[in-house]
């Protein structure tokens, strides 16, 4: 099979019950509770400083934040965010040095790992939540729709103007069109004609660099049909309207 940017979290010790709260080994291992859940999740800053595995839960509520402190920070058009129980998130990171704190409003303060800067938290310090990112979540099942409070997009006053005309883009594979070096009136090579990058392609989300010729992929309609990429698309459709 081809080799993906999935990555391997240590599973907790044998001896450790699974109950609400407990924290070994990188994981965090949750109590299914009666309620539909999702299956396992894990989360993973970019430099693998943090991280941790999350188990049969299903967040209290998920938006989409376009305000601008959310786009600064980021560096994205939005951001997605999920709320977890505080009592058992917040262990993992209390437990981990490289995560750092910034009080980024009088009423809320983001958390990001001090090695790589990944974003990893949004805290209200609500008794109850605290909010993480999707994109720190190897993969989005379906059940992050269907919470107990209704999901929408919040801010919507400063959504940025020219989400849609990004989103009307082709979805290419790998690199897509990308030249390397744009911005030199020489540069003419395609990217696969660097070896460091197609083999970090090989070494990614798909085997080889033959994919990039690929044509357009069409983004599906439909709220969800499933766990993944169905997921994304479905959020995507959602912040074009």
């Amino acid at each position: 099979p081809s080799p993906t940017f999935a990555f391997t979290v240590p599973a907790p010790p044998a001896s450790a019950p699974a109950m609400s709260g407990h924290l070994g080994s990188d994981a965090i291992v949750l109590q299914k509770d009666h309620e539909g859940v999702a299956s396992q999740l894990s989360v993973k800053c970019q430099c693998g400083a943090f991280s941790a595995r999350l188990e049969n839960i299903n967040p209290g509520q998920v938006l989409a934040c376009h305000c601008s402190q959310c786009r600064r920070q980021s560096g994205a058009p939005f951001v997605v965010y999920a709320a977890l129980p505080r009592d058992v998130v917040a262990g993992a990171f209390a437990s981990k040095p490289c995560v750092k704190t910034f009080a980024s409003s009088e009423v809320a303060s983001r958390k990001f790992c001090g090695d790589c800067g990944s974003f990893l938290a949004m805290d209200y310090s609500e008794p109850h939540s605290i909010w993480l990112p999707w994109g720190i979540f190897d993969h989005i099942p379906a059940a992050f729709f269907d919470c107990r409070n209704s999901p929408s997009q919040i801010f919507g006053c400063s959504k940025s103007p020219w989400l849609q005309g990004v989103l009307d883009w082709p979805v290419l594979n790998e690199f897509g069109t990308y030249v390397p070096d744009p911005c030199n009136p020489e540069s003419k090579l395609p990217w696969t004609a660097s070896q460091a990058l197609v083999t970090q392609v090989g070494n990614g989300q798909s085997s080889t660099a033959q994919a990039s010729a690929a044509p357009a992929e069409k983004v599906p309609s439909t709220r969800h049909s499933g766990p993944g990429s169905s997921c994304l698309a479905g959020l995507l459709s959602l912040c074009s309207r």
